[in-house]
């Protein structure tokens, strides 16, 4: 979508569109914006075994272990469903289909503009890894994985909102995780209650 005429709709819409809803996309943050940064882990036993959190990008380690009464397995299995989540690729979708995506699904990005924008950034030195991690930090979505027989959801480019001491994460229109961090952020707590220390040093992967 042309830029004119996002700036056109964006006159309209704000004619309509509380003030305090203007204010909070406005103060929406991403993941490198967090106060803390690195691998945490579970305190007790859960289904999500730890997470990091590296750059514009969440990974949520999952328990290989599990028990169906174990702590977290409901949200492990949302998480699961989640990941099925449509995502197209908008430019090869008529406009009203991109439309249509774009407002219920909270999609405030077009695919083809942002991958041109990456693409622009690559140069001949850098390795695929590289590029994917461009790619990573640029496009939200969700990922699922194993490396090291360690399965986990790779979260990208989540959207941060922050109210006072706490952090809510989102993507694509969907709450994932509230999070509370100490004051040295050594520990961080999520809206279920679940508390995650942090371990230096160590990156999972």
């Amino acid at each position: 979508m042309k830029k004119r005429y996002l700036f056109k709709w964006g006159l309209i819409l704000s004619m309509f569109v509380p003030s305090h809803t203007i204010e909070a996309e406005e103060a929406a943050l991403t993941l490198s914006d967090l106060p803390f940064q690195g691998y945490y882990v579970t305190t007790s036993e859960h289904a999500i075994e730890g997470l990091l959190f590296e750059e514009n990008q969440l990974y949520i380690y999952l328990n290989d272990h599990l028990h169906d009464d174990t702590p977290g397995q409901e949200w492990a299995e949302f998480l699961e469903e989640f990941h099925s989540f449509p995502h197209p690729d908008l430019k090869n979708y008529s406009a009203g289909v991109r439309e249509r995506y774009l407002e219920e699904y909270d999609l405030a990005y077009d695919l083809q503009a942002v991958y041109q924008e990456i693409a622009e950034q690559i140069t001949p030195e850098m390795s695929q890894a590289d590029i994917q991690r461009l790619i990573d930090n640029r496009v939200p979505g969700i990922y699922y994985t194993h490396k090291n027989d360690q399965p986990y959801y790779q979260i990208a480019r989540a959207t941060v909102y922050q109210e006072g001491d706490s952090y809510q994460l989102h993507l694509f229109g969907e709450h994932l995780y509230t999070f509370e961090s100490s004051e040295n952020h050594t520990l961080i707590k999520d809206q279920d209650g679940n508390t995650y220390e942090y371990i230096p040093g160590i990156n999972p992967y």
